[in-house]
């Protein structure tokens, strides 16, 4: 009787213990989780149905009397079914001998498994969908029903009850632990229960167990004390653990009386001591490095974000500094502008139409207009077109009304081009902005040109636009008023948990707003941190199968491939791959060496000339703007050449565009021909550039001399006529000072001047 009582008191107070100590220490999600679910299943085995009653009682105490009959019950059968089942399936009377070996290993895992099953049914199938819901109120975790609930509590009582339970059960039978007796007559242990190395069950436990206490308790996994992430921890780190454990447990039985068994625990050893060394290394690089990329990751975003917006808008200054240029090329004089009114007709309907086609071009553009000074003429057109949906084909424009100057000073000679603050139009009944660009002609103001583009358009972008799982992407004003948010359902949430935001000014008085829970930022260093376990504890499992210098080995290669294929990535393909071997390793190094050559030629080359494209053109100028920095001491020069094919869009438009692409292909050959020297680069669809060094910049007006000759003997035929290749072409040279923009742009002004002479003397 006084053992009874005994073992009755101390379960109580071994629950009460065990329940206090981890609330305070553990982190997990208090209104689910229960660290203490091992507790019961062990107490049950070593005392019975006494510590049953005992881990009851310890349930009440320890709430405070809050506890309901169901939690009471949930604890009780928890401790009391392993009992039962202990004895039907393990020992019986035609069993006076208990021995602990493989079978019982598997029928105590079995047991746990019953019994977590049996608690997670009375915990979850008996609440309604009101009080889950109430439950997980503070968690990210979608749960509509009872089942899945009750999954949700099976799948963490089980991992805890293996994950504690067992290895305490294993370590206690193997140190000849006497169990409850059901009978008068005494069950005693087998002699082979306890002759295995009980050290190596103690050390490889003590592992795990510290390994689980600094992953929960050290912060490095971030929002423990939410629903999914306890889930993902559970799943991926405690299975594995319990897997590893229990394959260990399984060989250290299997080879008790076989050499296997030190050779296996001098291969563990030290391949847990490189494990832990290479692991915390790793763990604690890889941790500092998402720390960082997580605590950038949203300005990264809003960068992205705001180029992906401000391209709308440079794309429309640019279509309007196009039209500009295309009045002022288009216009014979400022007098006749003024004086004749059928020359003044027929300028603004040529300018309609070229606009028109500009204006296409431009994204989320609904209007263009030109408007002359009411010193000339008061004259101009304006064109919209009416779209509700930007994501469908979109309609051409039509001519409007007369464009409305009264927000513009056609009178000041020093008005400026500039994008405008979103507004609203009442004559096209939509907020937009606007780009507009004043026209002159020496000191004489002529008018302006401009492109009004859709605010719909820029919320349309917007909306394609996520920022992890609930953030949210704003616009706001210039006083911190929301024009949009694509997000509205989530904003109230930010002001009940932690979050991060940033914003950055957008050209039009706009600013872009990025925001986003902390645990969505966390989310994929929780993520990448997990499987870095999950990975080694694996590796600990692999390794141990071969060897540490095939691992070794293996590790090393891997390392320099990945650290190539970042490199691949981030669009540098000049890297380097270890040295070829004839195993699986070699392969895959081979096939990245191929897979490089072609995206050299696919990033790098034009399809249709051969020429290096755009973006060689752009790592050349970037080099050269570098090397201008790097070279101080010692002479840098070096010259650019722009080639522009004429009567591209006249070839097109009467001989249909292969006879095009076969006039593009004449001027490349003929450019290649001329400067062999030196890097040729198709950068646009009629538009070449060649950057002259050492030999061809030191001959360079010879080289012009010749490609002029040689593009006059140039011809092609189309559809039997044969045409000629016409080329203009304009140098540029490097200055002590220059950048290469400022070079390019002294190459395309002379460029320009000799298409303009080359026209002369066709007509």
């Amino acid at each position: 009787m006084k053992q009874i009582i005994s073992h009755f008191v101390l379960s109580a107070i071994l629950y009460c213990i065990f329940a206090g100590i981890a609330g305070q220490v553990f982190v997990v999600p208090p209104s689910v989780i229960e660290v203490t679910s091992f507790l019961p299943p062990i107490l049950g085995l070593v005392w019975g149905p006494v510590s049953a009653f005992g881990v009851a009682v310890g349930e009440f105490l320890f709430s405070g009397g809050e506890s309901g009959l169901r939690e009471i019950a949930a604890v009780f059968i928890a401790a009391y079914l392993p009992y039962k089942l202990w004895h039907l399936i393990i020992i019986d009377k035609e069993k006076p001998l208990f021995a602990f070996n493989r079978t019982t290993l598997k029928k105590l895992i079995l047991i746990l498994f019953v019994t977590t099953a049996a608690n997670a049914l009375i915990l979850g199938m008996t609440r309604s969908e009101e009080e889950i819901a109430q439950i997980l109120s503070d968690d990210y975790i979608q749960i509509d029903s009872a089942i899945e609930f009750t999954a949700l509590l099976f799948l963490n009582d089980f991992d805890l009850a293996v994950f504690f339970g067992m290895p305490i059960f294993f370590i206690l039978v193997s140190y000849r632990y006497e169990f409850y007796r059901p009978s008068k007559e005494s069950i005693a242990l087998s002699n082979n229960t306890y002759e295995m190395n009980r050290l190596a069950v103690v050390l490889l436990y003590g592992f795990f167990l510290a390994l689980f206490v600094i992953l929960d308790v050290s912060g490095v996994i971030y929002d423990l004390d939410h629903m999914d992430t306890w889930l993902q921890f559970s799943v991926e780190i405690l299975t594995t653990m319990n897997l590893t454990m229990i394959a260990f447990f399984y060989l250290l039985m299997k080879y008790r009386h076989s050499i296997m068994t030190n050779l296996m625990l001098m291969e563990l050893g030290t391949i847990f001591i490189a494990a832990i060394m290479l692991g915390s290394i790793s763990f604690l690089g890889l941790s500092r490095a998402i720390d960082d990329h997580a605590s950038n990751d949203l300005e990264k975003m809003s960068v992205v974000y705001r180029e992906r917006l401000a391209r709308t808008f440079s794309d429309t200054i640019m279509a309007v500094s196009s039209m500009g240029k295309l009045a002022d090329n288009e216009l014979d004089s400022v007098e006749r502008l003024k004086a004749d009114e059928s020359y003044r007709k027929a300028y603004l309907q040529r300018l309609e139409r070229d606009f028109a086609a500009i204006a296409g071009y431009s994204p989320g553009s609904i209007n263009f207009y030109m408007q002359l000074s009411k010193d000339i003429a008061n004259a101009g057109f304006l064109c919209s077109r009416h779209i509700d949906n930007w994501g469908s084909k979109l309609p051409g424009f039509t001519h409007q009304y007369g464009a409305d100057m009264n927000r513009y000073h056609l009178s000041d000679k020093k008005y400026l081009a500039k994008l405008s603050e979103p507004y609203y139009n009442e004559k096209t009944k939509r907020y937009q902005v606007s780009y507009v660009v004043p026209l002159h002609r020496g000191d004489d103001f002529i008018g302006i040109v401009g492109i009004d583009i859709d605010f719909d358009y820029i919320i349309h972008e917007i909306k394609r636009m996520s920022v992890y799982e609930h953030g949210v992407v704003r616009l706001l004003d210039k006083n911190g008023g929301v024009l949009y948010t694509n997000r509205p359902e989530v904003e109230t949430a930010f002001n009940k948990e932690g979050f991060y935001e940033t914003e950055t000014y957008l050209s039009t008085g706009v600013w872009l707003n990025i925001a986003a829970f902390a645990h969505d930022i966390y989310a994929d260093r929780n993520n990448m941190l997990i499987h870095l376990v999950v990975m080694t504890l694996a590796i600990v499992i692999a390794v141990s199968l071969f060897s540490i210098w095939l691992a070794q080995k293996g590790i090393r290669p891997l390392m320099q491939i990945t650290e190539a294929t970042r490199k691949i990535a981030a669009g540098e393909l000049n890297v380097q791959l270890p040295t070829d071997s004839k195993n699986e390793l070699g392969i895959l190094v081979n096939g990245i060496r191929e897979m490089v050559s072609k995206l050299e030629v696919y990033v790098y080359r034009d399809k249709l000339t051969g020429l290096r494209n755009a973006a060689a053109y752009i790592r050349k100028t970037a080099e050269l703007d570098e090397g201008r920095t790097i070279v101080k001491d010692k002479p840098f020069s070096y010259g650019v050449v722009v080639f522009d094919a004429n009567y591209l869009k006249k070839v097109n438009d009467t001989y249909g565009h292969e006879a095009g692409n076969e006039l593009i292909r004449h001027a490349a050959q003929c450019i290649c021909k001329v400067f062999s020297h030196s890097p040729v680069f198709r950068i646009g669809g009629d538009e070449f550039t060649a950057i002259l060094e050492n030999h061809d910049y030191e001959h360079r007006e010879e080289l012009l001399e010749a490609f002029d000759r040689q593009i006059a003997e140039e011809f092609f035929e189309a559809d039997g006529v044969k045409l000629q290749v016409s080329v203009a072409r304009g140098l540029g040279i490097y200055q002590a000072g220059m950048e290469y923009a400022d070079v390019f742009k002294q190459a395309d002004e002379a460029m320009y001047k000799h298409k303009t002479a080359l026209k002369a003397h066709r007509e």
